[in-house]
């Protein structure tokens, strides 16, 4: 019921994509969040990409999107959790394409990430290694932009680096305090 209602939301016709509208993005949403495999959920991941921020150019469609993908990060498939949490960092990341000059689709990407936080908060305790990353990714990006949320991302990736034995998580929670530590 989620996704219909999440999706159902916005009038994806009326949103452009890099395509021109977005109609079709809502499918490819849904099959992200489906995905049963990894090679699937890696399709679709393109998918949505390619149309809604291309080359880390954010189109009309970008904010939709985002909501949709926050809205369904606990409902959707182990093998397409970590292409969803990659999409929300591109797309925190991204920056306003051309033709979409004058909007604030930056700000508007990262105020529905920032609904996600207890989501990332809790997949930084429970995920795989490749979720791991993009959620100290995620919430690096949270703290840069609600100061209220630094001590709390600077203490969780800590606490987590003492307990993580994995030596790549345990360099990317280094990486993230010391960037972390940085934001004034």
């Amino acid at each position: 019921m989620t996704m219909t209602l999440e999706l159902s939301r916005h009038n994806w016709p009326s949103l452009t994509s890099r395509g021109g509208h977005a109609g079709n993005i809502p499918e490819a949403i849904r099959g992200l969040a489906q995905a049963e495999s990894e090679e699937d959920a890696r399709s679709f991941y393109w998918k949505v990409d390619n149309e809604v921020i291309f080359n880390g150019c954010l189109y009309e469609s970008a904010t939709a999107t985002t909501a949709c993908i926050v809205g369904l990060l606990p409902t959707c498939t182990a093998q397409s959790r970590s292409w969803m949490l990659e999409l929300l960092f591109q797309l925190g990341n991204g920056h306003v394409a051309d033709q979409c000059q004058g909007s604030d689709l930056p700000r508007s990407c990262m105020k529905e990430i920032l609904y996600g936080v207890t989501m990332y908060f809790h997949i930084l305790e429970t995920g795989t290694p490749a979720e791991l990353g993009s959620c100290i990714d995620l919430l690096v990006l949270c703290a840069y932009t609600s100061t209220e949320l630094k001590d709390r991302v600077g203490w969780s990736f800590r606490t987590l680096l003492v307990e993580h034995r994995d030596e790549t998580i345990v360099q990317a929670l280094k990486d993230a305090i010391q960037e972390i530590d940085g934001i004034s």
